[in-house]
């Protein structure tokens, strides 16, 4: 606030740091329980919204890094967001593809968005940022509002699961070898003149360990490209190829 006052900033258009957090996924991707949740994020989400005394429905301004859509998708379904509310959109920038952001840089803008909003908001209002690195693995998100917080900022470094100490273990992973499971997602890198040049699976054996393959077989990658693929029945073989089973 001091330094606020000594540059002459309206106590009106004062913004406030409530809380930030901080957590990290598992590190390898092969070896989290699921590749469609984060565990670090709804830790984090719920020590800032925790801290203040707030939850989801409290938030005005929102700006969740949104380097691809499963990253905002990851976020919102973490912080338990509607991904579709006209009245509560998930950026203030407009999104990291269509505002851009000089390097590591666009959290910042993102930030200043949201207190920008706050400027304008009712009173009391509260704002969310996030950011993320790494393959959606370590997060970070602040909480902002217009009004001082009633409790101190925290810098708060919340313990998510599976994190040691691990409260879930992280997923085993079997090693090369014949079998089959379950497509649990997979890609497809794509040549310049649009042909797919290999495909990358993981898949989920019957016993619950994941496996991984690879495969540049062009009816096996036919068949990736399909609607069906993922869930579908995949057989393994200890060279790491695979096809549909």
């Amino acid at each position: 606030m001091e330094t606020a006052e000594a540059l002459g900033v309206p106590r009106e258009r004062w913004v406030f740091v409530h809380a930030g957090a901080r957590a990290t996924d598992e590190w390898f991707l092969s070896h989290r329980r699921r590749l469609d949740r984060s565990p670090a994020i709804r830790a984090c989400g719920e020590a800032v919204l925790g801290h203040a005394g707030a939850g989801p429905d409290d938030l005005g301004p929102i700006d969740l890094y949104s380097c691809f859509p499963a990253a905002v998708q990851l976020a919102a379904d973490a912080l338990g967001l509607p991904l579709d509310d006209p009245a509560r959109p998930l950026t203030c920038t407009g999104g990291l593809t269509f505002f851009g952001g000089p390097g590591n840089n666009y959290a910042t803008h993102g930030i200043v968005a949201v207190a920008r909003r706050l400027r304008e908001g009712d009173p009391g209002e509260l704002g969310l940022s996030t950011a993320l690195g790494w393959y959606a693995t370590k997060h970070a998100i602040g909480l902002y509002g217009n009004r001082p917080p009633e409790r101190p900022f925290a810098a708060l470094e919340p313990a998510p699961e599976p994190v040691a100490p691990r409260a879930v273990a992280p997923r085993a992973v079997a090693a090369p070898a014949d079998a089959e499971g379950q497509a649990e997602t997979g890609t497809l890198i794509y040549d310049r003149d649009g042909a797919p040049s290999y495909g990358i699976l993981f898949a989920l054996l019957d016993d619950g360990r994941r496996a991984l393959g690879h495969t540049n077989d062009a009816a096996v990658m036919a068949a990736m490209a399909g609607d069906d693929f993922l869930g579908s029945r995949v057989r393994l073989a200890a060279d790491r190829s695979f096809a549909p089973a």
